[in-house]
């Protein structure tokens, strides 16, 4: 679930321009940011680093190192290998740069093939850099046609990606459109990039996607030429309404906060009027949906002659860290969740508490949190979640692992997942709850049920994927990419 992002910019400053486009989606992924520009002469500069887009890009020496018109970019999200992005090589004497979301289902072969078959070298863990040996040795003559070759015979999984090549951007998604990825412009800006809200910060407004199955080819004059090189069986990741977007985004043309105030609306129509005396929603992810809930519930008090709890904001998050479910272990989740969550305890003391979250992954935060407003003086806990239980992992772009789903290591027992989490009552939205909310946020509607991946929620995988998804391994740290310099 990284965030990734291609600028062109006339007048010659994308390195300059490309990073507030990252920050903006730095929800995509905290733990590295690295950005690749290309110059006049066709030199590429690269400037990349661990930790928070602020973090890397932490003075002006280092924007000054990223000239030209040309920029591509990501902020990462591991998942499969520890490389920061984007990827360098030299391509038939053309240097290419590559950064991409996602994560290639058939990775492992892939990687075994190209070490056998052409003797290639890998110089990271990534997923990602098996796609530049078969871009290197593919049939066909052109940059494009080698391209096509390698995504209708080689790779397959979920991957939204952006190249820079030869002064054009080659951007692609794959046949199921996972991963969301949009194009926009401005006077003398062409913008590729996982969000669409992060275009207004450039003064851009957002043209299209990149739709599932297709490779769109953009120049310094925009769209050169969009060909379908799949057909498409659109599986747009469900989650992306949930958790990962930013609310002012549209995915599958659905904006996000409409989506999330909806399924609060269903949530509380699944799961009915609970005596209390103040509604808390978590931020940031729960907010929208909370507000959704609430309203709910004012309509349903003013019907019925209830009297509503009060809105509070009780629990009080730090700005200046990350989000905690994209942590590398559960140790550094916990003692990260203790310093960015803090309950204000005029509002909870001796109150009867709703709470309310977009989802429950790991059960880390909300036990956390549970257990804060316990010791804050809370004589209730009541736990809304506008999102089912996952109770698979991700196997395409998502870090997580059947062992640590606490709805997964409680063999789906909602009443035990309860228990876990400290919590006088629980109630998830349902799964057709979901289907409602996003679909019908949109009039009239643009995708169906059939077109969301709930791989996580029901152990339907639209594609089988190769990597081991029960265990988490341990991770080995973050690697730099070594550009292939001496390779054609």
């Amino acid at each position: 679930m990284c965030g990734i992002a291609g600028v062109y910019d006339a007048g010659g400053e994308a390195g300059f321009k490309i990073i507030p486009l990252l920050a903006k989606m730095q929800n995509r992924g905290p733990q590295g940011a690295g950005v690749v520009s290309c110059d006049a002469s066709g030199a590429f500069h690269e400037v990349r680093g661990s930790g928070s887009v602020e973090a890397v890009f932490n003075s002006p020496e280092k924007v000054r190192q990223l000239p030209g018109r040309f920029a591509v970019g990501q902020v990462r999200y591991a998942t499969f290998g520890e490389t920061i992005q984007p990827l360098v090589w030299n391509q038939q004497g053309i240097m290419a740069a590559l950064t991409h979301n996602g994560e290639f289902a058939n990775a492992i072969t892939l990687r075994a093939r190209a070490e056998e078959q052409w003797g290639y070298k890998f110089q990271s863990t990534s997923d990602t850099e098996v796609l530049i040996p078969y871009l290197m040795y593919a049939a066909g003559e052109t940059f494009e046609e080698k391209l096509l070759e390698v995504l209708q015979s080689a790779i397959r999984g979920a991957f939204s990606f952006v190249i820079l090549y030869d002064g054009k951007f080659y951007c692609v998604r794959d046949q199921y459109g996972f991963r969301p990825l949009a194009f926009g412009m401005e006077e003398r800006l062409n913008i590729v990039l996982s969000e669409s809200s992060a275009i207004e910060v450039l003064g851009g407004r957002y043209i299209t996607d990149i739709e599932a199955g297709q490779l769109m080819v953009i120049g310094p004059s925009g769209i050169e030429k969009t060909i379908q090189w799949a057909p498409p069986t659109r599986k747009s990741c469900i989650f992306e309404h949930v958790y990962f977007a930013n609310p002012d985004s549209y995915v599958e043309r659905i904006n996000v906060s409409v989506a999330r105030d909806r399924m609060g609306k269903i949530l509380f129509e699944e799961s009915g009027w609970v005596d209390a005396d103040v509604f808390i929603p978590i931020l940031d992810s729960g907010l929208h949906p909370g507000l959704g809930l609430y309203e709910a519930m004012l309509e349903y008090a003013r019907e019925h002659g209830k009297k509503p709890p009060r809105l509070k904001a009780g629990v009080h998050r730090s700005w200046f860290l990350g989000r905690t479910f994209q942590q590398e272990d559960e140790v550094s989740r916990e003692v990260l969740q203790r310093v960015k969550s803090s309950v204000i305890k005029p509002w909870v003391e001796d109150q009867r508490v709703i709470l309310m979250d977009d989802s429950i992954v790991r059960g880390i935060v909300t036990r956390i949190v549970i257990q804060l407003m316990r010791l804050a003086g809370a004589r209730e806990v009541h736990v809304r979640i506008a999102s089912p239980p996952p109770l698979y992992p991700c196997g395409y772009g998502i870090d997580t692992y059947k062992d640590e789903l606490i709805a997964a290591r409680l063999n789906g027992d909602l009443e035990e997942v309860r228990r876990f989490l400290g919590a006088d009552s629980l109630c998830y939205l349902s799964l057709e709850g979901l289907y409602r909310a996003v679909v019908g946020a949109k009039s009239p509607s643009v995708r169906g049920e059939e077109d969301f991946c709930v791989a996580c929620f029901t152990g339907c995988y639209p594609i089988p994927f190769e990597q081991n998804r029960l265990t988490k391994p341990k991770k080995r740290g973050t690697s730099i990419f070594v550009p292939l310099t001496d390779l054609s």
